[in-house]
């Protein structure tokens, strides 16, 4: 049990408010109270990988991601190696290579159906439709963010945040715009209500995407401006200047 507390904290330095530089030294407590436990492990070292990317430091990212890996084929644990293949994914989005990080995606979306893992379904198929509309294949982004929205239940407020924007997006590609609008305002407010800065920075930068499409520009530059704080407050070098390069190209 002891374990189980460790690796959900690990995972929760990585995901919640921690800064990314306060997350890495407390990330190295976690792994000292864990007494060798390779689920634990394979906890922390997801963990420090994305906030080591988040740094902007993909080689050690990277580097940090492949042992994961290598722990979780090891155990044999299934559901681990899925969610290590979507870590990877998400540090080749920070790194600006949307085709590398799905085939990340792909790799962790197959295991989880192979296993039947419908849970954590649910929110690691968003990520592949991003990656795909990332490469403007907006048509195949939709189908998996009908697949994401049938697979989500009432209150995993995470899924509901990933494909909501990601249908989001979509709709706006399609001129669909006060339905996308909508949409993205939902994917803000349920992240809004968590300490998950990441999830609600990207909902905020897929919201300000839906308002560039629908000629948002006020819009668009109060969503961006909100992400930075996010970003920022988390140590998101890495996005923090994605999200000020384009609210500079808004003349904001």
């Amino acid at each position: 049990m002891e374990a189980e507390i460790l690796r959900r904290w690990a995972i929760a330095i990585d995901q919640g408010p921690t800064p990314a530089d306060e997350g890495l030294r407390r990330l190295a407590a976690v792994l000292e109270q864990s007494h060798g436990d390779r689920k634990v492990e394979i906890g922390v070292t997801r963990a420090r990988a994305g906030l080591e990317a988040l740094s902007g430091r993909f080689p050690e990212s990277r580097e940090l991601l492949a042992h994961a890996k290598a722990l979780a084929r090891e155990l044999g644990d299934q559901v681990a190696l899925a969610a290590v293949f979507r870590d990877a994914g998400r540090v080749e989005t920070f790194f600006g290579d949307p085709a590398a990080a799905e085939t990340e995606y792909r790799e962790g979306f197959e295991i989880l159906e192979r296993v039947g893992d419908y849970g954590h379904l649910a929110s690691a198929a968003p990520d592949l439709g991003d990656a795909m509309y990332a490469q403007g294949r907006y048509d195949e982004a939709a189908a998996i963010a009908e697949y994401a929205e049938r697979l989500t239940i009432e209150g995993d407020v995470d899924a509901q945040v990933r494909g909501t924007q990601l249908r989001a997006k979509v709709l706006a590609q399609r001129g669909r715009h006060e339905e996308a609008l909508a949409a993205s305002e939902d994917a803000a407010r349920l992240a809004a209500g968590t300490d998950y800065l990441e999830l609600h920075a990207h909902a905020l930068m897929s919201q300000a995407e839906v308002l560039r499409l629908a000629g948002r520009s006020e819009g668009v530059a109060s969503a961006l401006r909100d992400a930075i704080e996010l970003h920022r407050r988390k140590g998101n070098v890495v996005d923090e200047a994605r999200a000020t390069a384009l609210l500079e190209e808004l003349g904001s």
